[in-house]
């Protein structure tokens, strides 16, 4: 899908925007080790917009036991928006269904759009 043309993908952003991605950001670095839930992170670590070692240093800040992290090294950012999205479907599936206590994982057959 071309996310050029997708009225729910924002293609400009305003200062405001990103003044509250940076003021957010920074809380929840100074607050990850209070994040004790079940966490999936799905990452790429050539994302042209967020540096993937600060992912990581949130990550392994967390304190929740029970926390995947999920690697991608296409150079995307909106891995569930792109062509290639089934790898992080399933990625998703697989991780709520070991949670869920299903005997196997559940598999996207197809990308979806």
């Amino acid at each position: 899908p071309d996310m050029l043309f997708d009225p729910l993908c924002p293609n400009v952003y305003t200062s405001r925007w990103l003044s509250e991605l940076l003021l957010n950001g920074a809380k929840a670095m100074s607050e990850a080790a209070k994040f004790t839930a079940p966490t999936l992170c799905l990452y790429d670590q050539h994302d042209p917009l967020i540096d993937a070692r600060l992912i990581r240093q949130f990550f392994d800040a967390i304190s929740s036991q029970d926390k995947t992290s999920v690697l991608f090294s296409e150079g995307r950012h909106k891995h569930l928006h792109e062509f290639n999205c089934e790898r992080a479907v399933n990625a998703i599936l697989q991780w709520m269904n070991t949670r869920l206590g299903f005997p196997e994982p559940l598999r996207s057959s197809e990308p979806v759009e």
